[in-house]
């Protein structure tokens, strides 16, 4: 896989990750929202308890975005390196916030106090960079 490839297989395992920890986190808030202490561990005898049937969800999802999250961080081992290599320490700080972090262009200028318009210029070229080390041209 080449480095672009890698770059934005990380950034999106990552808004995978970051998803499946949010719905975790609604499953577990709809699990203990607005039910006495009898109705969640169902002791009326209904056959149905919330926090049973929540618990499973929420136990799926955060199992699934620390899988995603074991595999972005694989991923990004393995893009870092070259990554680390960049001249400027701007750019390593921009490819890794918004690969690395999987944040917005607009944070990543908000967190750098740049542009939007810069840190395009400035990934572009980036991974301009990358993939023709990666290839053997420079």
């Amino acid at each position: 896989m080449d480095i672009r490839n890698k770059l934005h297989s990380v950034r999106s395992l990552r808004f995978g990750a970051r998803l499946s920890r949010e719905r975790a986190a609604d499953e577990l808030l709809r699990a203990s929202r607005g039910m006495s202490r009898r109705e969640a561990r169902n002791l009326g005898g209904t056959g149905w308890c919330p926090l049973t049937e929540h618990a499973l969800r929420y136990g799926r999802e955060r199992d699934a975005g620390a899988e995603l999250s074991r595999r972005a961080d694989a991923l990004w081992a393995d893009a870092a390196p070259l990554v680390r290599l960049l001249s400027d320490e701007p750019s390593r700080r921009v490819v890794a916030l918004y690969y690395g972090s999987a944040m917005s262009r607009e944070e990543v200028s908000d967190r750098m106090r740049i542009s939007e318009a810069e840190v395009a210029k400035m990934l572009r070229e980036a991974v301009k960079r990358l993939t023709s080390w990666e290839v053997g041209e420079c």
